[in-house]
C-alpha cells in the first residue's frame, strides 16, 4: 500500500531513510484543484517549523494557510460584504491565504496551479505581507537519472521537492498524459534495493519508487479540458466548498457525502495562460472540436487560435521539480540543485 501505515518516525529508523527534519504534521485531506497550494503551504510550514526549533537568521512569520478555511469551509458561504473586505485587504497587500494571493495576482482562477514557475510567484509573496521571506527556482531535469540525482541531492540537505506527476487512485504516481495532474511533496528518500521516496499529499504520507515519479513526471503531454462546478459538500459535521468536476462530485457522493452544486461553470482555461478573452473565445472553438487537449495542440492549430505552445500547462509542467527555500538560503540551496 502506498500509504504508511505505521508511525512515520517507526517506517523512517526502520528504512534508514534521509528524510528533511523537523517533519510537519500531516495536514487536511486535500481534495480538488488547490493541491499546488497545499503542497506549498506544507514546504513554507516546514522552513518555519525548521526556524522555531533549530534557530537560523531565516528571518520568517508563520506562513499563510493553502486557503482560507484550510480544514473546513465556515458554515456559511461569504457574504458581499465579506468578499468586498477580501478584495480590499488584498489591495493593501494582506492575503488571507495563498490561495487568495494567486487569485488575486492572476495566477490561478478557481485554485489550480498548472505552472511550475506560478508556484515560486506565490512563495516569493511579492507585494504581500510575507514577500521577501521566501524564494525559489524551478529545475528543468534532462531524464530519469538527472530526476533522481536533483532529488536526492536536495534531500540531502534536507530541503523538500514539490513535484508534478499524474496520480493515481491510490495515490501513487501513474501514466495519464497529464489527465490527472497533481502536485506532491518529496520529504525523504531510501534505498531497499531500489531507491524509493517519501512523499506527502492529499493529508497522509506515502512511499513509492522514486523513478515511478521522475516517469510519470516526464510524460506530462496532454491534458483534458474539464467543467468545474462550485459545490457545497456535507456529511454529518463535515463541509467542504471547493470547485469539483463531475468525476469529484461522483467521488465525493460514493463516500456518502450529499453534494450541492451551484448553477453554471468554469472551465481550467488557466492551463493556457490566455492572453485576452478573445483567445478565451478562440480556445472554446478548439474545445468544441478536440475534446482532449491532447487532440488540440498541434502547432498549427494552436497558432492559428492565438496561443503559445510554450504557455501551456504542460509546457509549465513537464520534467519540472519546484523548490522553494527561505530567500536567506538562496545561493546555497541554488549551488546544491
Amino acid at each position: 500500500m502506498p500509504v504508511i501505515a505505521i508511525p512515520l518516525d517507526t517506517f523512517i529508523a526502520q528504512k534508514a531513510a534521509t528524510t528533511i527534519s523537523p517533519m510537519p504534521s500531516a495536514g487536511p485531506n486535500q481534495r480538488g484543484p488547490t493541491c499546488g497550494f497545499y503542497a506549498l503551504a506544507f514546504v513554507m510550514l516546514y522552513w518555519y517549523e525548521r526556524q522555531q526549533k533549530y534557530g537560523g537568521a531565516f528571518g520568517l512569520t508563520k506562513p499563510l494557510e493553502a486557503r482560507t478555511h484550510n480544514a473546513q469551509a465556515s458554515e456559511t458561504p461569504a457574504n458581499i460584504f465579506q468578499v468586498a473586505g477580501k478584495k480590499l485587504s488584498a489591495t493593501v497587500g494582506s492575503y488571507y491565504s495563498l490561495r487568495h494571493f494567486g487569485k488575486h495576482n492572476l495566477l490561478t482562477a478557481y485554485g489550480s496551479v498548472f505552472n511550475a514557475e506560478n508556484m515560486v510567484k506565490v512563495a516569493q509573496g511579492n507585494g504581500a505581507q510575507y514577500g521577501g521571506q521566501f524564494d525559489g527556482h524551478v529545475i528543468s531535469t534532462t531524464g530519469m537519472m538527472d530526476f533522481v540525482n536533483n532529488v536526492k541531492a536536495l534531500i540531502g540537505i534536507e530541503v523538500p521537492l514539490i513535484v508534478p506527476f499524474d496520480v493515481g487512485d491510490t495515490g501513487d504516481p501513474t501514466v495519464a498524459t497529464g489527465e490527472r495532474a497533481h502536485w506532491a511533496t518529496i520529504v525523504g528518500t531510501y534505498d531497499d534495493g531500489v531507491e524509493n521516496a517519501i512523499h506527502y499529499h492529499w493529508g497522509k504520507f506515502r512511499h513509492c519508487e522514486l523513478s515511478h515519479f521522475g516517469f510519470s513526471n516526464n510524460q506530462l503531454t496532454g491534458n483534458m479540458f474539464l467543467a468545474f462546478r462550485k459545490c457545497e459538500a456535507t456529511k454529518g459535521d463535515l463541509l467542504v466548498r471547493d470547485f469539483m468536476t463531475d468525476g469529484t462530485i461522483k467521488m465525493y457522493q460514493s463516500h456518502g457525502w450529499t453534494v450541492k452544486a451551484k448553477p453554471g461553470t468554469v472551465t481550467n482555461y488557466e492551463f493556457c495562460q490566455p492572453k485576452s478573452i478573445e483567445d478565451l473565445k478562440s480556445l472554446e472553438k478548439l474545445k468544441s472540436y478536440y475534446p482532449k487537449l491532447s487532440e488540440a495542440l498541434t502547432a498549427d492549430r494552436l497558432k492559428a487560435n492565438g496561443f503559445d505552445a510554450m504557455n501551456l500547462t504542460n509546457a509549465g509542467l513537464k520534467d519540472k521539480i519546484v523548490v522553494i527555500y527561505p530567500a536567506a538560503v538562496r545561493d546555497f540551496v541554488r549551488s546544491v540543485g
